[in-house]
C-alpha cells in the first residue's frame, strides 16, 4: 500500500485522542497543510489509476481498498454490461464505477455520466481520460432528477456524499442544474445498465427516466442506492424507491454484501440500512 495512505493512516490515529482533549482546531489547521501535502497521488486500483487531488479522494480510495464487501457489487456491475451496451450513471464522484463500466462496454460501447458537482469534475475527466476512456465516456455536469430545474447543491467531504438534499455534514451549498434523463437522451435510445448512487435523490431519478426504463429491452439492469437516511431527508423512504422502481416494470431485489448474493426484498434489508438495489424485469 503507497507510503502516503500510511501516513494518513497515522495521522488519524494520532487526531483521534487530541480531538477528544479538546484541540480539534489545531487539528483542523494541521488537515488544511496535509491536504496540499498528501492528498495528490495516483493509486493503483483493479487495472486502474485512479488519480487522487485530495485527502477526501484519497480516504475514499482507502476504503475501496480495504473493504471486500463493495467487490461484489463492482463484481456484478461488471457482468451486467454487454460489450457494446450502452450505460447511464447517476453519481460519478471521482469516476471509478465510470473506469468500470467503460471497461465492460469495450470500445464499441457508450457511458453517460451525470455528474454536477463542481469540485470532482476536473479529477472525474482526468481519470477517464488517463485510463483510456475518453472516447465512449462521456460526462454530463448535470444532477439527475423528476424534472429540469434549478437547485441547491450541498458539498461535504471529498465529495461522495455531496447531495441535493443537506446531510448534516455539508460544508458549503451552491445552485446546480438539474436534469430528467428522458428529457437528455432522444426518445430511441436504448439504455442497457443504470446505475444510481446520488445521496437521497433516487427517487426523484427514476421518476424522471420513467420512458427510458419501460422502452428498455428486456434485459436491463439498473443498480440504484438505498441508503434510509438520504432518502428521508428526500422526503421518502426506502419503500418510495421500491414502488417507483416497481412502477418501471423491474423486480427489485438487494444486494447482500456480506453473503455475497442477491436476495428478495424482506426486513434484514430494512435493518442493514444502506444497500445497494439490483432491479431486472420480471
Amino acid at each position: 500500500m503507497p507510503t502516503k495512505l500510511t501516513l494518513i493512516r497515522l495521522a488519524e490515529r494520532v487526531a483521534r485522542p487530541l480531538r477528544l482533549v479538546g484541540l480539534g482546531p489545531l487539528i483542523d489547521k494541521a488537515a488544511g497543510r496535509m491536504n496540499t501535502q498528501l492528498g495528490s497521488m495516483d493509486i493503483e486500483f483493479e487495472g486502474f489509476v485512479i488519480h487522487c487531488n485530495q485527502i477526501g479522494h484519497v480516504y475514499y480510495m482507502r476504503d475501496l481498498l480495504e473493504d471486500e464487501h463493495d467487490r461484489y457489487f463492482r463484481k456484478l456491475f461488471s457482468e451486467a454490461i454487454p460489450e457494446g451496451g450502452t450505460v447511464l450513471e447517476g453519481g460519478a464522484h471521482i469516476g471509478v464505477m465510470t473506469l468500470f463500466a467503460g471497461r465492460s462496454v469495450g470500445p464499441t460501447g457508450r457511458v453517460y455520466t451525470f455528474e454536477p458537482n463542481p469540485e470532482t469534475l476536473p479529477i472525474l475527466h482526468q481519470n477517464i481520460d488517463a485510463n483510456g476512456y475518453t472516447n465512449c465516456a462521456t460526462v454530463i455536469a448535470l444532477g439527475l432528477a423528476a424534472e429540469d430545474n434549478t437547485l441547491t447543491f450541498y458539498l461535504s467531504g471529498g465529495g461522495e456524499t455531496s447531495s441535493l438534499h443537506d446531510p448534516g455534514t455539508a460544508t458549503r451549498s451552491i445552485t446546480i442544474n438539474t436534469i430528467a434523463a428522458d428529457d437528455w437522451f432522444p426518445n430511441d435510445t436504448r439504455i442497457d445498465v443504470v446505475k444510481l448512487d446520488i445521496e437521497g435523490n433516487e427517487v426523484a431519478a427514476v421518476v424522471g427516466m420513467k420512458r427510458l426504463l419501460l422502452e428498455a429491452d428486456s434485459n436491463i439492469t439498473v443498480f440504484a442506492e438505498c441508503n434510509p437516511e438520504m432518502l428521508r431527508r428526500a422526503g421518502h423512504t426506502p419503500q418510495d424507491l421500491i414502488d417507483a422502481l416497481n412502477e418501471c416494470n423491474l423486480t427489485v431485489r438487494w444486494i447482500d454484501d456480506v453473503e455475497c448474493r442477491i436476495r428478495a426484498i424482506d426486513g434484514e434489508m430494512l435493518e442493514r440500512g444502506y444497500v445497494n438495489l439490483v432491479c431486472t424485469r420480471p
